[in-house]
């Protein structure tokens, strides 16, 4: 009994002496009537593992140090205990509310996470090396390596594959940890609720248990003014002790509009990685895992042929293989380059600000045995005039130039001579039908192109 009082006498005595110590050094920080409104009235009640424990006396004192002095705080700690300083927070704050704090309902802990999402079947190019990297060292040592972790980059480049695959292999070999994923919105939608319920305070003490927060989008914050302080809080809660933090985002840090700069500052500090649009050699090997996968059988200048002309997205990439295998259980098709050529022109289609008038006007010089000089001079002979309207027609078509644009391309000739041309295709176009056929002949070369 007597040893067990002595032990806890040192520990509140260590801790004492290090809260002082750390005073020293925010006192020259901060000016006087900050010190004393929101330092001076902190407990130090206990120091153990590099663990220091404080008394506030009020969430409002937890609020401005989280909010605006953390920085100062983790500096002091880390002069005083070390690198592997940590720092827990006690409330001393009796409820006035009439009403009682309702609890934020969860009814079990569950991760979130795709089981399908691991670093084994995420497949590795150049265009996300580092990122992948980045990732494995996170989740060998989460909260320790590159804390937070943000990766940015276009829709459909595999960012949320590479982030819950972190979170899958820390729950296999740290399975005491509580991992959680969470697209922002979702998170907006759980504040709300939140709020309404007055279930705030259960809401951020969920938050605070787990070791690894991976957040999805978090560009999807922007104007979300409350939403954004609150996770700021949650942020520093969790940096400060240690967990680990992984973020998503379209952009990187610096682009994201509408974000508070301190919780910009924050999602800077760490590591900041972008995955790329994937390579062809990556490409191809994405389809190929995806056909080993699915135990399908596609022949491979299809798969060759998908990789070198759907250059977008990941997501984009595996849509064309699955409609491509759609197609063929639907009508009854073997797979070859021909039905290849049909699925990927129905997506080109959509996607016109892919091609190029350059490009235009190589395809459909080549398809009337013409030179693209022949389009562009000042000849007025039918055929040339004809394949020269036809051109104009399909970048206007294909590209997001304007008329005066396309014009300039085209000789320096007037907008009103594209507009002309387009109208002449589009009118004719609906009675002609080897015309109907010629463009849609050309459009496809210039898909493939």
């Amino acid at each position: 009994m007597y040893s067990d009082i002595m032990e806890k006498e040192i520990v509140i005595n260590n801790a004492q002496q290090i809260w002082a110590d750390c005073l020293k050094i925010i006192k020259i920080k901060v000016p006087e009537k900050i010190y004393q409104a929101w330092f001076a009235p902190i407990i130090p009640i206990a120091f153990e593992n590099d663990v220091l424990r404080l008394l506030l006396p009020n969430q409002a004192c937890y609020q401005q140090l989280e909010g605006n002095y953390v920085d100062i705080l983790a500096e002091a700690l880390t002069n005083v205990i070390g690198q592997n300083a940590q720092l827990e927070y006690q409330i001393q704050q009796k409820l006035s509310n009439k009403e009682p704090i309702k609890p934020f309902v969860q009814q079990s802990f569950d991760s979130n996470l795709n089981e399908e999402y691991t670093f084994e079947n995420f497949i590795e190019g150049d265009c996300n090396r580092m990122s992948k990297a980045a990732a494995m060292s996170i989740a060998e040592r989460p909260g320790v390596m590159y804390n937070p972790l943000l990766v940015f980059g276009d829709v459909g480049l595999g960012k949320t594959h590479l982030v819950q695959a972190i979170g899958n292999h820390v729950k296999k070999k740290y399975p005491e940890k509580n991992v959680y994923y969470i697209s922002s919105e979702k998170f907006i939608s759980q504040f709300v609720d939140a709020i309404r319920e007055n279930a705030v305070q259960s809401f951020n003490k969920f938050y605070e248990q787990i070791d690894v927060l991976i957040v999805d989008d978090v560009q999807f914050f922007s104007g979300k003014e409350k939403t954004q302080e609150n996770f700021f809080h949650i942020f520093n809660t969790l940096h400060i002790q240690k967990k680990a933090i992984i973020l998503t985002s379209d952009r990187p840090p610096k682009d994201l509009k509408g974000l508070e700069d301190r919780l910009v500052s924050r999602f800077s500090s760490g590591l900041t990685v972008d995955v790329q649009l994937p390579d062809y050699e990556t490409r191809l090997a994405i389809l190929e895992k995806k056909i080993a996968v699915g135990n399908d059988i596609v022949p491979h200048e299809v798969v060759q042929y998908i990789a070198q002309h759907v250059t977008t997205n990941i997501r984009e990439l595996e849509g064309c293989l699955v409609s491509l295998l759609a197609r063929s259980s639907f009508e009854k098709r073997t797979i070859d380059l021909q039905l290849a050529r049909e699925v990927l022109m129905n997506i080109t289609r959509n996607k016109p600000k892919e091609a190029s008038i350059e490009t235009i006007q190589i395809v459909v010089a080549q398809h009337f045995d013409l030179t693209v000089d022949d389009l562009n001079g000042v000849s007025r002979k039918k055929e040339i005039a004809v394949a020269r309207q036809i051109a104009m027609y399909l970048c206007k078509k294909l590209t997001q130039n304007s008329y005066k644009v396309i014009g300039q391309k085209f000789g320096n000739r007037d907008h009103s001579t594209v507009i002309h041309a387009f109208q002449t295709i589009e009118d004719l176009s609906k009675t002609d039908k080897k015309l109907k056929e010629t463009l849609s002949l050309l459009e496809m070369q210039i898909g493939q192109k």
